[in-house]
């Protein structure tokens, strides 16, 4: 595991510099991350349709720290999961 500093792209006032990241775990956060790979990301804004993903979008964008979702049991109003998974061209 590589641990390190590094530069804070989402800066805002009172905020640090530089965060720290565990920088392996950026591309499987990319591929793997549930919140990634739901067709809820694509909503305006992004997750609006996902309670849950909203607010761990929120606060990561707040607090730039990155989350992999591993496990989803968000679900609506008649207790129906919320997962979509992303379509692609070769799934259609």
């Amino acid at each position: 595991m590589t641990i390190e500093k590094i530069a804070n792209k989402y800066k805002k006032r009172f905020h640090p510099d530089e965060v720290w990241a565990n920088i392996e775990m950026d591309e499987l956060r990319r591929k793997e991350c549930l919140c990634i790979n739901c067709e809820r990301k694509n909503d305006k804004p992004p997750y609006s349709s996902c309670p849950i993903a909203k607010k761990l979008y929120g606060i990561c964008k707040e607090y730039d720290m990155a989350i992999a979702v591993t496990r989803c049991g968000a679900t609506d109003t008649e207790i129906n999961l919320l997962y979509l998974p992303l379509t692609t061209s070769k799934d259609q």
